[in-house]
C-alpha cells in the first residue's frame, strides 16, 4: 500500500516508509526484483505498486512530448531492435509484460515481453484491417515510433508472423524481430 508521509507528503511504501521514487529508480538501474528487495524492505507486489503509482502521477504518465522508444530498423532483414526507452514507457512495458509472464523477475525481460505483446496486438489489428489499438496510448505510441523508424512500407502480416514465431532476445534491452 502506498501512502504519503511528512510535510512534503512524500509517497512511500506504507509498512516500510521507503519512498516510491527510490524503488522506481532501483527498478531502472537494478537487474531484477530480488536485487531491489535486497536493497529495500519491500515485497514484489509493493515494487509493482510503486511502478503503477509512478505512472499514475501527473507529469509521469505517458506523454508523446517526453516519452520515447528508440527503434532501429534494417530494411533488408526487416529487423526491428530497441535500445532506449523513457522511464514511464519502460514501467508501462514492465507492467504489461508482467501480465503475460508473472514469474519473470528481470525488469528488462519484462519490458521486452510487454513490448512483444504490445506489438503483437498492434500488428494483429493492422493485419485484420483495423486500428483499435490506437485507442490505447502505449500501443499507439509504440506503433508510431516503430513506423517512423521503418520509413518504408511495412508488411504487417509478415512482421506479425515473424514476431509470433521468431522473437529472439539477443541481450538485455533488445527485442530482435528478424527473418531467418
Amino acid at each position: 500500500m502506498i501512502e504519503t508521509r511528512g510535510k512534503g507528503r512524500v509517497l512511500v511504501v506504507a509498512k516500510s516508509a521507503v519512498p516510491i521514487f527510490d524503488v522506481c529508480e532501483s527498478a531502472i538501474i537494478r537487474p531484477d526484483i530480488d536485487t531491489v528487495k535486497n536493497l529495500y524492505p519491500v515485497s514484489e507486489e509493493e515494487i509493482f505498486e510503486c511502478l503503477e503509482t509512478f505512472i499514475g502521477l501527473p507529469n509521469h504518465g505517458l506523454n508523446k512530448a517526453t516519452d520515447f522508444i528508440k527503434f532501429t530498423y534494417d530494411e533488408e532483414k526487416q529487423n526491428f531492435d530497441f535500445s532506449q526507452v523513457s522511464d514511464a514507457l519502460f514501467f508501462h512495458l514492465v507492467l504489461f509484460g508482467r501480465v503475460f509472464d508473472p514469474v519473470e523477475s528481470n525488469f528488462v525481460n519484462l519490458s521486452i515481453i510487454g513490448l512483444k505483446h504490445c506489438l503483437l496486438e498492434c500488428l494483429t489489428d493492422m493485419a485484420d484491417g483495423n486500428t483499435n489499438f490506437k485507442s490505447i496510448p502505449m500501443h499507439n505510441m509504440i506503433f508510431d515510433y516503430m513506423l517512423s523508424t521503418a520509413k518504408e512500407d511495412v508488411n504487417f502480416t509478415e512482421l506479425l508472423e515473424l514476431l509470433k514465431k521468431e522473437t529472439v532476445i539477443k541481450k538485455p534491452g533488445h527485442l530482435d524481430i528478424q527473418k531467418t
